[in-house]
Order: C-alpha cells, then sequence, then structure tokens
C-alpha cells in the first residue's frame, strides 16, 4: 500500500469544522443524505412537467456541472473567512 500523502484535500467535513470533525461529517452527511432523496423526486417531477425522461438525465448533467462551482465556492469560503479576521477587526 502507497503512504498517504498530504496534499491539502481534506474531507469536506473535516474542513467545515477543523475544531471538531464530528459535527462538520454530521452536517456533510445530512446534506449528503437530503440531496440522494431529493434529487430523484425533483428528477421526476421534472420529466412529468416535460413529459420526457430526457428532462430527468437533464436535471442530472444540471447538478453534476454545479459540482465543481460548488466545490469552488466551498474551498474559498475558509479562505475568505481568514481575510475577514483582519487586526483591526478584532479590536472591537
Amino acid at each position: 500500500m502507497w503512504p498517504a500523502r498530504r496534499t491539502g484535500h481534506e474531507p469536506a467535513g473535516a474542513r467545515a469544522a477543523a475544531g471538531d470533525p464530528a459535527i462538520g461529517m454530521g452536517a456533510f452527511y445530512s446534506v449528503y443524505y437530503a440531496a440522494m432523496m431529493l434529487g430523484p423526486v425533483v428528477g421526476g417531477a421534472f420529466a412529468k412537467w416535460s413529459g420526457s425522461a430526457a428532462a430527468a438525465f437533464d436535471f442530472g448533467a444540471a447538478v453534476l456541472l454545479a459540482c465543481p462551482v460548488l466545490l469552488w465556492v466551498s474551498t474559498g469560503l475558509p479562505a475568505s473567512r481568514k481575510r475577514r479576521d483582519l487586526p483591526h477587526r478584532r479590536l472591537r
């Protein structure tokens, strides 16, 4: 087995709550299970509304294309939080 290397990529839950990873993983899996429950329902509603099963596949493709954008936003949030915590703002 290859040794694990630190690449700067942590699981989303661990990144969300660096102080307590259990809270971050709980939030991650709550959102994940909600999306897995609602995704097929929304895709089916789109298919019923349009009258074609292709709408469900289009919805899945749109969600898949949104994933890199959401990943980019979520990795930028900790950096923006650090920028807001400037010394002149801590003096209050």
